[in-house]
Parts: structure tokens; sequence; C-alpha cells
């Protein structure tokens, strides 16, 4: 029970420290993030989006930027913060 509540307690402390990035613009193998506190942030696939996770996809057609976790994967776009 209290290896449990620990997980869980990490877990937390770990969404908490993520700042959340929507999707400022796209092109072909590139992508621009904002996060919540107004910073922007030049991905490619393959680079580590700090707190979050590593870029696994970037589709300038739909408008998505797929990351990473190392437990979930998240989809961005266009003023979402992210989700599943």
């Amino acid at each position: 029970q209290g290896a449990t509540a620990d997980m869980a307690a990490g877990v937390q402390a770990q969404a908490a420290a993520q700042s959340v990035y929507s999707v400022q613009a796209i092109i072909p193998g590139r992508a621009w993030l904002r996060s919540d506190t107004g910073e922007t942030l030049t991905v490619a696939e393959g680079d580590m989006v700090p707190s979050v996770g590593r870029v696994t996809k970037i589709d300038p057609y739909n408008g998505v930027v797929v990351l990473n976790t190392g437990t979930k994967t998240i989809s961005l776009s266009y003023g979402n913060g992210g989700g599943n």
C-alpha cells in the first residue's frame, strides 16, 4: 500500500513539473511549440522536450506533434496542450 501511494505521489509530482505545450507552427521536419509560460521551443523528430519527452512524429498536414514520455504518447496540436 505504501509503495502504491509513493508511486502515485511521484506521478503527480512529475505531471506538475511538466510544462504544457501547444503547437505554434509546423513545417515538414520542424515544429515550434509554445509553453504555458510563453517560451517558444523549436523541435525536430528525435529531439527531447524538457520535462516532457522525445518528439516521435511531426505531421504538418494534420498539425500534430507526437511525443513519447516513456510511459505514454502525447499528441500536441494547435491550441491543444496535449492528451492521449
